[in-house]
């Protein structure tokens, strides 16, 4: 479940590109005939939206006497809606612009839109900007709209944001580790999940366990990326611990240790029951406990925040740790 926050999407463009008329399309649900120049910052309350996030939209100004205050509009946003007429060809000639400002001053997701399609006589004339596409790696989408007839207009919204609240880029290069639901699988639907991936990548799939391995998790992870459907990973990296930087989560409310004013100087802790319940789990998991094994263990964690401890000097190449051994370091 997101955490309650507000995402700030910018539109800019060429002038008479339709910027204003998208967000007041959005607003309204109807199309208006006058439109001020450029409208003020408009506020989506968190009930109105399905993510239970606030968007926060911002118009921009086309004129060379307002670029400062477009990069400071850029600088304050989580996305931006890059707008070109689909009926001008002039107008997807400036698209480098708009976008060469964007990658000095911030690199956030694009979702670029060719406005008026309505005006065009058949066919679709997105193709026309295919190396603007190639050339700008920060563009996540792009799709053709109407201000007027409402086409594709919340689909516009919708696609910036969940490009906010479902980041593509971190995925590519994500360290994945595991792999959960979020609700569970009936067992003939992970049967034919296991069989899928068996058939491409047939070490990703535990046949005595029936669950997957790394290779197995990082190939429907590709797959969910290709479908462009980002928030299936987004929704198994969340549930067990990343943040949005793909960074491990602790729960300050389970690591911080109460203190008792009164105790005295030399207090100890102990380990509860379920933490000796969970540390025996992975030491079973991992057995033998070599170094290797210790590094698998601990491959999540960031090197900075690792206990010392995981570099252990055992004498030989392949020696162990036992049960009592590893249970000790944690005390």
């Amino acid at each position: 479940m997101n955490k309650q926050r507000t995402i700030r999407i910018m539109v800019l463009g060429e002038e008479k590109v339709g910027k204003s008329s998208l967000i007041s399309a959005l607003v309204s649900q109807q199309a208006s005939e006058r439109v001020p120049s450029v409208l003020h910052d408009i506020v989506i309350p968190t009930e109105d939206t399905r993510e239970n996030v606030a968007i926060s939209l911002h118009d921009t100004s086309s004129s060379s006497n307002d670029v400062m205050e477009v990069i400071k509009t850029m600088n304050r946003s989580d996305a931006a809606i890059v707008v070109f007429d689909v009926s001008r060809s002039i107008s997807s000639q400036r698209l480098g612009y708009w976008l060469d400002l964007l990658k000095v001053t911030k690199v956030m997701p694009v979702v670029l839109v060719g406005n008026k399609c309505d005006l065009l006589p058949g066919g679709s004339e997105i193709s026309r900007v295919q190396s603007v596409l190639r050339n700008y790696k920060f563009i996540v989408h792009s799709l053709e709209c109407s201000a007027r007839t409402l086409i594709n207009v919340k689909k516009t919204f919708g696609l910036a944001q969940k490009a906010v609240l479902y980041p593509m880029a971190p995925l590519y290069d994500a360290e994945k580790k595991n792999v959960c639901f979020k609700t569970r699988m009936k067992p003939e639907d992970m049967d034919a999940l296991l069989e899928l991936v068996a058939l491409v990548k047939a070490e990703g799939v535990a046949t005595d366990t029936r669950g997957l391995r790394f290779d197995g998790f990082a190939y429907l992870s590709e797959l969910a990326i290709e479908k462009n459907k980002p928030e299936h990973c987004w929704q198994v990296l969340r549930t067990i611990g990343y943040s949005d930087t793909l960074e491990l989560e602790l729960p300050h409310d389970l690591m911080d240790v109460p203190r008792d004013s009164n105790a005295a100087q030399y207090e100890m802790c102990e380990l509860s029951a379920a933490a000796a319940q969970f540390l025996t789990a992975v030491f079973t998991q991992f057995a033998p406990l070599t170094q290797a094994s210790i590094d698998d263990i601990f491959a999540i964690v960031p090197p900075p925040k690792r206990p010392t401890w995981t570099s252990l000097p055992l004498e030989e190449p392949h020696a162990s740790l036992d049960m009592s051994a590893w249970l000790a370091l944690w005390r």
